[in-house]
């Protein structure tokens, strides 16, 4: 069972056994650095290497959203054991990871000199149910800039820019496309679908779930439904 994750070290090394999103079970090779820590996890024959904070350590403990961590390489029974202490809190919906120490290197890294922050557009640890997304005409927007800024059908030019809704607009065609936002960005008008937006809360459609979206009164909402695979974000759209 999974326990709190807010005051517990998180821990792995090479050999451990840990959980992703969909909740299967991967055995840690090793742990590398290429822009943000990532675990090298392996099940069956099938190699992947995960996000850091896209993973639950063999005591069932994950990274939290809002708080600052701590990296240190090795400990008593491991010297290439990675650990990440709570440093301290950060902003909402934001994970911090920071190292400190200049003898340690992780995948090449100096661990001094590690500092990046993740947006996770979510408060909830990654393998938790996320929040519903809710979005209403006149609301402010921010297009997403991580992987749904060139998902599916090239690149989003206004990646990283607020914007107010216009519409919500229908899908074309039944069973055929999706609902959109028609988004005013600073008087250049844009219409995107709606997994590219992060929401007037901070909140946005998480990898690894479906999602049942709803339109009713000026006001969209996605509401997570199930588990899918780690690596896909999916929804079902009501019928124009």
């Amino acid at each position: 069972m999974k326990r709190s994750s807010h005051d517990k070290q998180f821990r792995v090394q090479a050999g451990d056994i840990v959980t992703l999103s969909d909740l299967t079970k991967w055995k840690v090779e090793g742990v590398s650095f290429q822009h943000e820590i990532r675990v090298r996890v392996k099940r069956n024959s099938v190699i992947r290497y995960m996000a850091v904070h896209k993973v639950r350590d063999p005591n069932g403990v994950a990274l939290i959203p809002g708080t600052h961590y701590l990296v240190i390489v090795g400990d008593s029974e491991s010297r290439f054991a990675l650990r990440l202490q709570n440093f301290g809190p950060c902003k909402m919906s934001h994970i911090r990871i920071q190292g400190r120490d200049k003898t340690r290197k992780i995948g090449g890294k100096v661990v001094s000199q590690i500092d990046y922050k993740k947006f996770c557009g979510s408060e909830r640890a990654f393998d938790e149910e996320p929040e519903t997304i809710a979005i209403e005409v006149g609301s402010q927007v921010l297009m997403r800039s991580d992987f749904a800024a060139d998902h599916y059908y090239g690149a989003i030019e206004m990646a990283g820019k607020y914007g107010i809704v216009e519409s919500i607009d229908k899908p074309t065609r039944p069973l055929g496309w999706a609902s959109t936002l028609m988004v005013d960005f600073s008087g250049v008008r844009k219409q995107y679908r709606i997994f590219r937006f992060i929401d007037a809360s901070g909140h946005m459609m998480q990898l690894g779930w479906s999602y049942r979206v709803e339109r009713k009164n000026g006001m969209l909402t996605a509401k997570p439904i199930r588990r899918i695979d780690p690596d896909r974000v999916e929804w079902s759209d009501p019928d124009p």
